[in-house]
């Protein structure tokens, strides 16, 4: 297995550089130049200060140049410094990608457990008014936009019924709050943003779930197992439960984009200071350096999702070998 794991991060190293490189030289080919949104607050400013600032950020060198010198420096793990946020693009990941993980991981979970729970559900209780009912919630929430959502729930939940923070992370008196303080009030702050980004994967996750544990009710060996006086619940639990997930695990691993896509909209929308919400700010004020970064860090997530995806259907299904053949 480490093996295979090894040789699935070697092969990945050229997938990112390539997502990279493309992503330096588009940012760099839109119109517009950086200078001018570092210096609007100022007025007339002295040309000679500006290209000062230009000769500061590189920026008066070729492209070609550009590109080789921020390869080389982010080789060593340097990523430059931000035009907007005049910080280390280093320090500045450091503290808001833990945001993104905490809300990915947390959305990645309601998904499970209610798509899961339900697709079962609807499977096991098909042509009942409560797998119709599941049906129709799935697909209405599916189909919902989640901006909208986002906001719907805002309206309600946090203007009128006053019940969840309407945006932030954090409590203003988060600091002087104690530990088991300090846990309720960031779970009372993730509640709306995980239930946005979730509930729509739930609700996709218990489709799939539901026609793939349909499927596998109907193969023979779950006829055998009926036979031998197996019903129910016992059945889907010890024969059919197991297989039906195989597919779930790598559309899971697969989905990690999408949620880091959907994580930048509900960053945006609830102000949580993750990664998604700070490269929405960098494409507006053209701050290279963190669009470079945040796109690596993206890059490299998607290829960590891929990997545990390929590593959990080995192995929740010992069929399959590590180097993707079947025994």
């Amino acid at each position: 297995m480490l093996k295979y794991i090894v040789r699935r991060l070697i092969l990945a190293v050229p997938l990112i550089f390539g997502i990279v490189t493309a992503t330096f030289f588009l940012a760099h080919l839109a119109p517009g130049d950086p200078v001018d949104l570092y210096l609007q607050p100022q007025r007339q400013v002295d040309p000679a200060v500006i290209e000062r600032v230009r000769q500061e950020r590189g920026l008066d060198q070729p492209l070609h140049i550009q590109y080789v010198n921020w390869l080389s420096s982010s080789a060593r793990g340097d990523f430059g410094e931000s035009f907007l946020l005049h910080r280390p693009v280093r320090d500045v990941l450091a503290e808001t990608v833990p945001y993104t993980l905490l809300l990915i991981l947390a959305a990645l979970l309601v998904d499970a457990l209610l798509g899961i729970s339900l697709g079962v559900v609807s499977a096991v209780k098909r042509g009942t008014k409560l797998d119709r009912a599941v049906t129709l919630g799935s697909l209405v929430l599916y189909a919902m936009p989640g901006f909208w959502l986002a906001l719907m729930l805002i309206l309600l939940f946090s203007v009128q019924l006053g019940w969840f923070p309407t945006s932030q992370a954090t409590s203003l008196d988060y600091a002087d709050l104690g530990a088991f303080g300090k846990l309720l009030d960031r779970l009372w702050h993730l509640v709306l943003p995980v239930t946005v980004l979730g509930v729509a994967g739930a609700a996709a996750t218990a489709r799939y779930m539901r026609g793939r544990l349909l499927d596998v009710l109907g193969e023979e060996y779950i006829t055998a197992a009926r036979a031998r006086g197996f019903r129910g619940w016992t059945i889907v639990r010890r024969h059919a439960l197991k297989n039906a997930m195989i597919p779930i695990i790598t559309i899971y691993g697969m989905s990690l984009p999408l949620m880091l896509g959907g994580a930048t909209i509900v960053e945006t929308i609830f102000a949580w200071p993750g990664m998604g919400r700070l490269t929405v700010d960098a494409v507006l004020g053209r701050d290279y350096p963190v669009i470079l970064a945040t796109t690596m860090v993206a890059a490299v997530l998607t290829v960590l999702g891929s990997l545990l995806a390929d590593v959990g259907y080995a192995v929740v299904d010992p069929r399959v070998s590590y180097d993707g053949s079947r025994r």
